[in-house]
Parts: structure tokens; C-alpha cells; sequence
């Protein structure tokens, strides 16, 4: 399981994707770690627990598993960007595995988790072109000065989590996570009008992988029969990832008609350069509340501090971030029957962020709005999902990209009866 797990995460990000350019920075784009379900509401998930979905976001919610239930989740995602400056725009898209999980029950006061999906994405690849003054042997000339980045990868997780029933209403859980993945690197820089100077190339690629802890809490309390109101807190304190570097620099001639460099000699060589990235910790509330199986509606705010960030001891420019998210769910039917589109589970929801990016002075701001749909499966529990966000990253003025984005996720969450013991006559 854990092998095939390893694999499936390998190929995640096999290619290289050209997905935002604000991936550059820190540990590139980050996941949310929330189901199609909850993507449908706007990601909303510290205080979400059910017995036919696996919520990731906070390890208590696994407490929520029948006993005798078997709960399997996947699916994947595709993510379609328009990238836009003040004078021009470009379209970019691609598609992926979006997650494996797997859900049971140890013993009525213990539940169990395990799984594979994203933590980051990296992929850009950006052009910058200046006017500089080339002075060679005396002589002054006027030309380009071309620096290019290009980035690709990114970090998945294999998880293991555990939910203890610790009083009556009341769980807490433990996410252990191994982190692993590549985040590769290319920085060059040529001079496309001279014919003295070599370009010069920097080969950054980096690998990650350690174990990642993060926890949390759940109160959920029934009432007047059906109706439920549910707290979730969610925390991880700041850890650190060990991540090894090799790096190469090299001169090159380019051939422009072709499009291919051409090595001319080694600048630098430093193999296996092993450092750590420090991750800041994060703390997160939610709110929920509805009647069972027909309505539910929930808030959340999460804070991270980013601004403790580390890559090699080196503190870097990033700032703390928080996020904002409110979603809600409905079913017409009081039960699985009637006509299917009053068993049909309909969603929407909405989230405000506030980045860990500042550039030229912005803080950059995200937000979306979401819609989701819940497709029952003919005498089962189990659902065909589809979810669609529509948002927006960044802002045009000041020489800033603005990211209009739209992600589309579809997957499936099956439950099965299992752990039955049979009597016999």
C-alpha cells in the first residue's frame, strides 16, 4: 500500500507544469487539504465530520466513521488560468491526481486514516528583458539583458491519521505525515545583442522529505433529535524538513533560431548541500452547524506564520497569512427517496485569503467562490462528486500578475459495509 502510495506521488509530478508564477516562491503553490465535498463549500473543513467522507483537514474528524463502515475517497483536478498584466495576458492549464484516502475503524473509541495527496505545486517559467550598457575592453555598447526562471515540481504527502474518542461528544487526532518531492530550479542569464559574453545558467534541484505532524480537536453535540452544532481547532507547530540541494552553474552559448544551449564550462559544482526549511505553525477555528443529513452550514479561520519561514537558516520575505471560508451544503429529501435531484446534495460557499506573498510593496489577496454537487449512488451511501471554484490571485497595478483561475475536481467517495461479524444458526 505504502509503495503504491510512493509511486502514485512520483507521478504527480513527473511533468513539468506551467501553473502560476507566484509558485516561485517559498514551497510553491499551496494545497488546500480538503475533500471535493468540502471544495464545494468553500473549503470549509475544521469542523466538518462524517461517517461517508474523509476529511484530512482535521485528523479528529475520522472519529465520525461508522464501525462497520470501510470509506474510500478519490479523485482528481484540473486547474484552468488566465495570467494577466496590465498589457498582456496568457492561458495556462493543467490536470492531476488530486488525492487516495482511505478511512476505518480500529475499535469503537479509535479511527483510522491513510492516504496520499498534494502539499505544493511548483511550475513558471518567466522572462525578464533589459536595456543594460555592455562595456567590453573600453568599448560601450548598447544591448539586451535577458533573465529567465523557470520552476517545476512539488510536494505530496503520504499520511497516517488516528482519531481517539476522548468523552462522549468529544475527539482529538493526530495527522504523521511523509513529506517528499522535488522543487527544481532554473535561473540564466543571457545577452541576445553581444557577441562577447557567454550566458550563464544555475541549476538548483532540490529534494524534500521528513515527517510532518499536525493535530486536532472536535465537539460535535446532537439536539432536538437531528439537528448537530460542531467546534473544530486545528494546530501544528513549527517544524522542520530536511532538504537536499545540488546545484550547478554553468556557461552556455545559445543558439536562437534552434532554441538549444550549448554547455561551454562549469562555474560551480555543489552535490548533496543538506540544509533544513523551517515551516512556521499554523492555528485554526470552525464552526458548524445543521440537521443531519439534510443541511449544514459552517465557518472557519485559519493563521499562519509565515513570516518565520526559513530555507537554510536564510529568513525570507514572506508574511503571515490567514484565510477566511464559509460554506453550506443541502439536500432536499428527508430520505434516499423521491426523484434524484431531491437526493442530490447541493453546495456553495465562498473563501477570502490574504497570501504570505508581498511584492513591490502588495500583499497579495485571494478569493473564490465555489459550487459543488453531491450524485448519489443507487443503494449505497456512496457518492459521485463534482466541485467547481472560480477566484481570483493577485492584481494588476504596480506591475503585479493577476491570476483568474478556475479549478474543476471530480471524484468518488464509495462506503462499504465491512467488519460485520456473522452469526450462524
Amino acid at each position: 500500500m505504502v509503495v503504491l502510495l510512493l509511486a502514485a506521488g512520483q507521478f504527480l509530478f513527473a511533468q513539468t507544469r506551467i501553473g502560476s508564477p507566484y509558485s516561485r516562491f517559498g514551497l510553491g503553490d499551496i494545497h488546500r487539504n480538503s475533500s471535493i465535498v468540502l471544495m464545494g463549500m468553500g473549503g470549509t473543513s475544521l469542523a466538518f465530520s462524517s461517517p461517508y467522507y474523509i476529511n484530512v483537514a482535521n485528523p479528529a474528524s475520522y472519529g465520525a466513521f461508522d464501525t462497520t463502515s470501510f470509506v474510500f475517497d478519490g479523485s482528481a483536478y484540473g486547474k484552468f488560468s488566465t495570467l494577466k498584466t496590465d498589457v498582456i495576458s496568457q492561458k495556462t492549464s493543467y490536470a492531476s491526481l488530486g488525492s487516495l484516502l482511505f478511512g476505518f475503524p480500529v475499535a469503537k473509541w479509535w479511527k483510522t486514516s491513510l492516504g496520499l495527496l498534494p502539499m505544493t505545486t511548483m511550475g513558471y517559467k518567466i522572462a525578464d528583458t533589459q536595456i543594460d550598457t555592455i562595456i567590453r575592453n573600453a568599448d560601450t555598447m548598447i544591448g539586451k539583458n535577458k533573465s529567465e526562471y523557470e520552476g517545476s515540481g512539488g510536494l505530496s504527502q503520504v499520511y497516517w491519521g488516528n482519531s481517539f474518542r476522548l468523552y462522549k461528544n468529544f475527539y482529538a487526532g493526530v495527522n504523521m505525515s511523509f513529506i517528499f518531492g522535488p522543487l527544481d530550479k532554473v535561473q540564466a542569464i543571457t545577452f541576445p545583442d553581444s557577441l562577447y559574453y557567454y550566458g550563464v545558467k544555475t541549476t538548483t534541484e532540490t529534494y524534500v522529505q521528513d515527517f510532518l505532524f499536525n493535530y486536532g480537536l472536535l465537539y460535535r453535540k446532537t439536539f432536538n433529535g437531528d439537528r448537530f452544532i460542531s467546534a473544530g481547532l486545528t494546530f501544528s507547530n513549527s517544524q522542520k524538513l530536511t532538504v537536499t540541494d545540488d546545484i550547478l552553474s554553468t556557461t552556455f552559448v545559445r543558439n536562437y533560431s534552434l532554441n538549444i544551449d550549448s554547455p561551454v564550462d562549469t562555474v560551480t559544482y555543489s552535490p548533496r548541500t543538506t540544509g533544513t526549511i523551517k515551516l512556521p505553525s499554523s492555528l485554526g477555528i470552525g464552526i458548524s452547524f445543521g440537521r443531519t443529513d439534510r443541511w449544514l452550514s459552517a465557518i472557519d479561520f485559519k493563521m499562519q506564520n509565515w513570516s518565520k519561514f526559513k530555507y537554510y537558516n536564510e529568513t525570507n520575505t514572506l508574511k503571515n497569512s490567514f484565510d477566511f471560508s464559509a460554506g453550506t451544503q443541502f439536500k432536499p429529501a428527508f430520505a434516499d427517496v423521491g426523484s434524484y435531484l431531491k437526493r442530490m446534495q447541493y453546495r456553495a460557499g465562498f473563501r477570502y485569503s490574504q497570501t504570505y506573498l508581498e511584492l513591490k510593496s502588495t500583499q497579495l489577496n485571494e478569493y473564490a467562490f465555489s459550487f459543488g454537487l453531491g450524485l448519489p449512488l443507487r443503494k449505497t451511501k456512496s457518492t459521485f462528486n463534482l466541485a467547481a471554484e472560480f477566484g481570483r490571485r493577485g492584481a494588476t497595478n504596480n506591475g503585479l500578475i493577476r491570476d483568474n483561475f478556475v479549478r474543476l475536481s471530480f471524484g468518488v467517495s464509495f462506503v462499504e459495509r465491512w467488519f460485520i461479524q456473522r452469526k450462524y444458526d
